[in-house]
């Protein structure tokens, strides 16, 4: 079996889009399925086939495309708008050229991604798609971190929701199978596909404990802990969505109580120097240390003693799990997919999403009850052993690929 796994965000890229593709990737080519992998760049200059010499620049099309649509009429107004829709149309144009003909299954890691194949694909060939995350909701805060003010109905009536609901929405009606992790991300695709199709299904990620703890990492100088602190770790994307701002708010409270912690946030992204900024105005610098992007993850994880993710909507991060099978007690918002993640006084403790109050106390109840805490590290490992197996993800997926395979027969 030929497999093509597509995805119109960047790869390889620190994240859980490409932990994921990297496990699945493996665990197919253990059953003898043959897997390219289509995505753009990590520079975004063009698209390419992982592992071949086929990629298309951006700037080769993008100037012809500019003007096709200029001469016809089909630029829409909003710039925005324009420039994604610009991107989908370069991605597509470079599906085609690479041939998707040769490919039993062609499996979408994202809507826009399934939006775009499914208007080039062979009409034999079916089409899957796999949700790492709501596309609308990301966008809902990003408009929210642009402009503050808005209020939830002026952001469904902005241009950019209105396109990317458009773009989710279409892309998983045209995908004969939509695969998502959390319970959370089922039932807002069964509700958004109401009267379209019901093909979804709920399979958890898996992740391989083994292939994270050997994986090889930077000579990026790993900070010493400090023998009377404990650490605090965060890691994902600086941005507004993941909540490191109430974070900081949280922290700040905390240091009024005790100040024998750090703070570490691994990542990288648009609002790095914004929180930097923050964590001065709000007197907790020393207390915080920004690690920028790191491949060592383990290691420091290894080094905390409480991961925190404060996000305002997330699907399953990845970075959960990794802390989980560190042994690591987590303290989660209760946001969209997190709190399936967590069994509270067991593994981890939740918090009410955008209160920093509410997390400054959980973090101040871990540090202070020694038993909790240890509780807690002890079922992190277990935990993460029986909810995150990675070969029942991909034995449940590949069983998905073979009913799409059978059912193309029978066409």
């Amino acid at each position: 079996m030929n497999v093509l796994l597509a995805t119109y965000w960047p790869l390889p890229y620190t994240g859980g889009l490409w932990t994921f593709i990297t496990e699945f990737r493996r665990g197919l080519k253990k059953k003898g399925i043959n897997v390219d992998i289509l995505s753009c760049s990590p520079d975004h200059s063009m698209y390419y086939l992982h592992d071949s010499p086929f990629s298309i620049r951006k700037t080769d099309i993008l100037p012809l495309l500019v003007e096709k649509l200029n001469d016809g009429g089909l630029l829409l107004n909003d710039p925005s708008v324009s420039h994604a829709e610009l991107n989908q149309y370069v991605f597509e144009i470079s599906a085609a050229y690479f041939g998707l003909c040769q490919y039993d299954l062609i499996h979408a890691q994202d809507p826009i991604a399934a939006r775009a194949l499914a208007r080039v694909k062979p009409a034999a060939v079916p089409l899957m798609t796999s949700l790492h995350g709501s596309l609308s909701s990301e966008i809902f805060y990003k408009i929210k971190s642009l402009y503050p003010a808005f209020s939830e109905q002026e952001i469904y009536k902005y241009p950019l929701y209105r396109y990317y609901r458009m773009v989710e929405i279409e892309g998983c009606s045209q995908s004969q199978i939509v695969h998502t992790s959390s319970a959370w991300l089922y039932q807002k695709t069964l509700s958004n596909l109401t009267g379209i199709h019901s093909n979804v299904f709920h399979i958890p990620y898996g992740f391989n404990d083994k292939n994270f703890a050997g994986r090889t990492f930077s000579f990026k100088k790993i900070p010493a802990k400090p023998a009377d602190k404990k650490i605090l770790f965060f890691s994902g994307r600086l941005v507004y969505l993941k909540g490191v701002h109430i974070l900081l708010q949280a922290l700040k409270h905390l240091k009024k109580f005790r100040s024998d912690w750090e703070c570490w946030i691994a990542g990288d992204g648009e609002q790095r120097e914004e929180l930097e900024a923050l964590a001065a105005t709000l007197g907790i610098s020393s207390n915080i240390r920004f690690l920028g992007s790191i491949t060592n993850m383990s290691h420091y994880l290894k080094q905390s003693d409480i991961f925190i993710f404060p996000s305002l909507q997330d699907n399953q991060p990845f970075s959960i799990i990794e802390a989980q099978f560190s042994g690591l007690p987590v303290i989660v918002s209760d946001a969209a997919g997190l709190p399936e993640m967590v069994v509270p006084e067991e593994n981890g403790l939740i918090f009410r999403s955008g209160d920093h109050e509410d997390l400054c106390y959980l973090i101040l109840r871990l540090l202070e009850d020694s038993y909790l805490l240890n509780k807690c590290k002890k079922n992190a490992v277990k935990h993460a052993q029986l909810q995150w197996d990675s070969k029942k993800m991909i034995n449940q997926l590949t069983l998905l690929y073979s009913r799409l395979i059978a059912e193309k027969e029978l066409k």
